[in-house]
Parts: C-alpha cells; sequence; structure tokens
C-alpha cells in the first residue's frame, strides 16, 4: 500500500509528533497537528485502497482510526475542562461510524462538564438520531435541565423531542387506522409553534 520511503517518511513523523506530546504539558495545538496529521494518512490509505481495488484491507484504516481516538484521549486527559474537544472528539466518532466509542465519550464528558449544555443537547440527539431511543434522549435532557434549569436550549430541545414523538405515534395511529388519531386544538397548535422555532 505504502512504499518504503513513505513508510519512513510516516514514522519519522508520527515520532516527531509524539515528541511533541511527550513535553509537559504539551499545547492544544500540537494534539490538534497531530490528530490532522493521522486524519490525512487515514484519508491517503483510503484512496490508494481504493485506486488499487483492495477491498480487504480494513486493517489499516481501523488502525489509523483507532490511533486517532488515542491522541483524542490523550488530549483531553491533558484538557479535561476543553467542551470544544470533547465535542470534535464525537464528531469525529460519529463521523467514523464508530458506534462503540460514543457511549463511552460522553458520560465522561457530562462528568467532567456537567453545566456544558451543548454535550447534555449532542448526547441527547446521538440517542435519539442514531440510536433510536428516545427515553433515554428525554432522560439526558432532564438531567442536564436539573443541573441548568435555565437553559432555554436545552427546553428547546425536550420540546422538539416530545413534539416529535407525539408526531410519531400519531402517524402510527393514521397508520394503523385507530380512532381519534386527530390532533387536538392545543397539539396542533403546539404543532405551529414548533415550525416556527
Amino acid at each position: 500500500m505504502l512504499p518504503q520511503a513513505e513508510i519512513r517518511d510516516v514514522v519519522a513523523r508520527r515520532r516527531a509528533h509524539e515528541y511533541q506530546l511527550a513535553v509537559r504539558g504539551p499545547p492544544r495545538e500540537a494534539f490538534k497537528r497531530y490528530i490532522a496529521f493521522e486524519a490525512s494518512l487515514e484519508g491517503l490509505v483510503r484512496a490508494r485502497k481504493k485506486r488499487m481495488g483492495v477491498r480487504h484491507l480494513k486493517a489499516a484504516e481501523g488502525a489509523c482510526i483507532n490511533h486517532i481516538h488515542n491522541i483524542y484521549n490523550r488530549a483531553v486527559r491533558q484538557y479535561r475542562g476543553d467542551e470544544a474537544l470533547w465535542l470534535e472528539w464525537a464528531e469525529f466518532a460519529r463521523s467514523k461510524g464508530n458506534s462503540r466509542r460514543l457511549p463511552s465519550i460522553f458520560p465522561r464528558a457530562l462528568q467532567l462538564l456537567p453545566t456544558s449544555e451543548a454535550l447534555w443537547a449532542r448526547a441527547a440527539a446521538y440517542q435519539h438520531d442514531e440510536r433510536k431511543d428516545p427515553a433515554a434522549a428525554r432522560t439526558l435532557l432532564q438531567r442536564g435541565l436539573r443541573v441548568s434549569g435555565a437553559s432555554r436550549s436545552l427546553w428547546l430541545g425536550l420540546f422538539r423531542l416530545e413534539l416529535s414523538f407525539a408526531m410519531r405515534l400519531r402517524a402510527r395511529r393514521v397508520l394503523l387506522g385507530v380512532e381519534g388519531a386527530g390532533l387536538g386544538d392545543e397539539a396542533a397548535e403546539a404543532e405551529r409553534a414548533a415550525t416556527a422555532l
């Protein structure tokens, strides 16, 4: 996949990045540069694999992705309070389809940053949209509201969740032909309000 000269170059660059992280209190930028390098390496391996028509070389791609996760893990251990770094890691895991990593990222992040509205909202969105578990999403939003009750974004998220759940129930009732499938005046008003948001 990679010629010997490129492998030597990759090893030398990885070593240089590791040296930058080995100092006491490495800067955030060193982690970000290392992650960017590994992401470009993973893209290169994927592009070469596609160009060469190789189908069964998931180990190389998986190794790059796991290495990036390890770098993120080291970064969040160093900078625990960096909300943007946690969200970036969660988005990377979601984009790569790492369904095993996301359930462990959000609890750790919320344990360290319990007042972060963005983390509560993203964790609830993950539960609702990707895991198709509205009960878990509702629980996360309610816990977030307990911690920061004045959060407008979490209240709106909970309202949208409840409204989408009611609309799904209504669609199911219409599909099944159950009587009383129509919405009442209050529910119709709530639907119009939600679309205005």
